[in-house]
């Protein structure tokens, strides 16, 4: 053990000598605090950043600073940090000796390096490849065996190294590659069984290259280790980061974000890197930091920030590019506060991290106004974002967010908004408008939910989803786009997209390419320059409730290549040419539309077996157009209905309103056939469709569900006004949904759900929460199978909550 006296006079010594002398015994703020107590364990640091090519200081002082300002076992007064010209290989060796020195048997060392690294010719003969591993110091090349020895000197029974440099794999690790990419055992840094706790964590493999990441503004394998070390590697949140959590953090991070060209490596990679406490988190009491008062620029406020501070941004233009790798919020109280990219290839804002929340920032002339990558659960609202080079708003492998009542426009060369492999996202009041290319696009995102926004007035189209999955598309404006449609999915399934308007774009309102199983329910596509509602090679789709009039050149619904769809219950008039148009589709069910005053009420070309009926052709040019098709033009089965007060069942057709036939036992059906140029419609009706049912929008019977149909049945109906668990129910089939409702007053409202999967222990399934000052209605759906089910729910000054239970099989 120490002489703690020895030691505590030492220091009170030292400190004397630094205040005559004004000397820090470290190059950056290493005065040590002449009050604190030295503990039984000590933690000792060298730092090292060196390259004349790539800014590896910054990496030393993201290093540093974490912790300094986040832990509680480092203190600055033990570490040396040597930067560039400080960075020569003499000051590497003297400061490595230094530790040494400081350092006894129970205390943890720290080497970091942050640089070059090489494979250059081995001189001494003892590496099977031929080649030696090397640091690049500012002066002079560090060869792996004079590293190894110099660290050979520390006698702490905890040493950990941390090199970010190419070819940093082979060094202080037992390994070496040969030609054949072979591994070879050597004695390497850890040969001694004493010395059981040295770890070796290295940004690449040997016969691998680090790199820099410009708009991290750090090496790529320093950053995820910083950012792990700033809490997000706490993987079972104790407060303190081990060498194996800080492994386990990073390694895939890199993976991903180097595309498979860089793997990290961790030796010796065994329990011992368990054992290996890096850091211990301080406790620290959320606080409030002042821009530009308490740091002049929001970086330095960043750096300086602990985990969950606030960051307050004063009126002002703030020429720079944030990069967030903690858990903050940032926010402006009053005024207009720009971020201004010091560099257009970087985005103004890059959040890496989760738990974020950023509000009322004007973000301009970035490469991006606000990335999120790999980052969940944060905040944007409220946001300026304009005039950016490629996207307002980018969300990257980023789930579980909320970007609410943003302005994202004139952003110069792609999109508003673009979410990319991000799913569970909620995109709400947003106005996405001209901007270069799409208003909002979705590419391989699944389960979002994009609601009340209005994109207009875009280069290309309003909102595009690709290759995406199970989003809701609801209460959108995507209108007056210059060259693309309102709404367009392309390789896109199950998706909802339902009372939108998407008017006078320059090609369709809503278009699905490749696209099967949607529902399009309840939309506005209105004077559009080609097509209201256009399918292509897409099928099992519902469109229902539709209004698709008024459009100027071609359709108002069109199917091309498209089979098994239900078209029903839709308004297609006033459209240049036909109403509702079939190419070469098959087997849909066109039911209880109307389609007046078009050039033609339905147009069929080569398409067959498709069934027609409860239509009604209204003063068109021409009532139908068919060729090369045969189609049953009535229902698929008898159908009770009500005429001038009577009931009957009878098979039913369409209603034509140039029909000349009578009715002569007064049932509603004409007695002879409307003729047709294939099939006749057998059951013409003698009036509209409404006569026959009311204003009951009418779906066709059908004893199965067509293909791709998913049929709802309820379960179970829950209200309230306060806290509750409701009693449990039983769900049969792979998915089921919640239609909730929420009625608000008050503006301090809170509603928040939870759902869980009975067992021995109860299973959190899915979550969602209400805290808008306006009453909503919305569709939750749980991809959850066969099981019993219950809510709890946290209701506060709310009026009333419902939960409607339905699910299918």
């Amino acid at each position: 053990m120490k002489n703690k006296t020895v030691y505590s006079l030492l220091a009170i010594l030292i400190g004397l000598m630094i205040i005559a002398s004004g000397v820090a015994v470290a190059t950056v703020n290493n005065a040590p605090n002449a009050n604190a107590a030295l503990s039984a364990e000590e933690y000792w640091a060298v730092i090292v950043g060196c390259g004349d090519d790539i800014p590896a200081y910054r990496d030393a002082e993201s290093m540093y600073n974490v912790l300094t300002v986040a832990s509680d076992n480092w203190n600055a007064s033990n570490i040396r940090f040597l930067i560039n010209e400080t960075a020569t290989k003499a000051n590497i060796r003297d400061a490595i000796q230094w530790m040494a020195n400081k350092a006894s048997a129970e205390d943890t060392c720290l080497f970091y390096f942050s640089g070059h690294g090489n494979s250059i010719i081995d001189y001494s003969d003892d590496e099977a490849d031929g080649l030696d591993e090397s640091l690049t110091a500012f002066d002079d090349n560090i060869i792996d065996d004079e590293l190894e020895a110099w660290m050979g000197e520390v006698k702490a029974e905890k040493v950990v190294a941390i090199l970010e440099a190419c070819h940093s794999g082979g060094v202080l690790t037992p390994f070496q590659i040969c030609e054949v990419k072979e591994l070879y055992a050597l004695d390497g840094f850890a040969k001694d069984p004493e010395k059981a706790h040295w770890l070796v964590l290295t940004g690449c493999r040997m016969n691998e290259k680090g790199a820099y990441a410009c708009n991290l503004k750090n090496g790529a394998f320093t950053y995820y280790i910083v950012q792990g070390l700033w809490g997000a590697a706490d993987q079972d949140e104790d407060g303190s980061i081990s060498v194996r959590e800080l492994c386990d953090y990073s390694f895939p991070k890199i993976v991903e974000y180097r595309e498979d060209t860089q793997h990290p490596l961790l030796w010796p990679d065994d329990n011992s890197a368990d054992n290996f406490t890096l850091i211990q988190l301080k406790a620290s009491i959320p606080k409030k930091i002042k821009v530009p008062v308490d740091y002049r620029t929001i970086q330095k406020a960043v750096e300086a920030a602990m985990p969950g501070d606030v960051i307050e941004v004063s009126p002002g233009t703030y020429t720079e590019d944030v990069v967030i790798n903690k858990p903050l919020t940032i926010s402006v109280p009053y005024g207009n506060s720009i971020i201004h990219a010091a560099n257009s290839s970087f985005p103004c804002i890059l959040v890496t991290v989760d738990n974020t929340k950023i509000s009322g920032l004007t973000c301009q002339k970035g490469s991006h106004g606000i990335e999120l990558w790999r980052s969940c659960n944060n905040m944007i609202a409220n946001n300026t974002v304009k005039n950016n080079d490629n996207n307002g708003i980018i969300l990257k492998k980023s789930n579980n967010n909320r970007i609410i009542n943003n302005d994202i426009s004139n952003n110069d060369n792609y999109n508003g908004i673009a979410l990319d492999s991000s799913n569970n996202n909620e995109i709400r009041n947003n106005s996405a408008n001209n901007n270069h290319y799409d208003g909002i696009v979705l590419l391989a995102s699944d389960e979002n939910i994009i609601a009340n926004n209005t994109t207009k007035n875009n280069g290309n189209g309003g909102i595009s989803i690709g290759l995406s999955y199970s989003n809701r598309i609801t209460d959108n404006v995507a209108s007056n786009n210059a060259n693309g449609s309102g709404i367009a999915l392309a390789d896109s399934n199950d998706n909802n997209i339902h009372n939108n308007i998407a008017n006078y774009n320059h090609l369709h309102g809503i278009a699905l390419w490749t696209s099967d199983e949607n529902i399009i329910a309840n939309n506005t596509a209105k004077n559009n320059r080609d097509k209201g509602i256009y399918l292509e090679s897409s099928n099992n789709n519902r469109i229902t409730g539709n209004d698709a009039s008024n459009n100027e050149d071609y359709h108002g619904i069109a199917l091309s290549q498209s089979n098994d769809n239900e078209i029903c219950n839709n308004i297609a008039n006033y459209n240049r040419y036909c109403g509702i148009g079939l190419w070469t589709s098959d087997e849909n069910i066109i039911a209880n539309n109307t389609a007046s005053k078009n050039d033609a009420g339905i147009y069929l070309e080569s398409s067959d077996s498709n069934r027609i009926y409860l239509n009604n052709f209204i003063a068109n040019t021409v009532s139908v157009k068919s060729f090369s098709s045969a189609n049953a033009w009535n229902s698929p089965s008898e159908i009770t209905y009500t005429y001038n007060g009577s009931t009957y069942s009878s098979y039913l057709g369409n209603y034509w309103d140039d029909y000349k036939g009578s009715d002569a036992d007064g049932n509603g059906i004409g007695d002879t056939p409307y003729r047709l140029s294939s099939v006749d419609d057998n059951y013409p009706l003698i009036l509209h469709a409404r006569n026959y049912f009311g204003d009951l929008i009418y779906l066709y019977p059908s004893p199965t569900p067509t293909p791709g149909q998913k049929t709802w049945h309820s379960v179970n109906t829950f209200t309230g006004t306060e806290r509750r668990t409701t009693p449990s129910f039983a769900i049969t089939g792979d998915e089921w949904r919640v239609k909730w409702l929420v009625k608000i007053s008050s503006t301090f409202s809170l509603f928040y759900v939870h759902v869980y999967r009975e067992g021995q222990t109860s299973e959190l399934v899915d979550e969602w929460s209400w805290d808008e000052e306006y009453s909503h209605r919305d569709t939750r759906y749980i991809h959850a199978g066969n099981g019993s089910y219950y809510f709890k729910v946290l209701a506060m000054d709310i009026d009333e909550w419902e939960l409607e239970v339905e699910d299918h099989y």
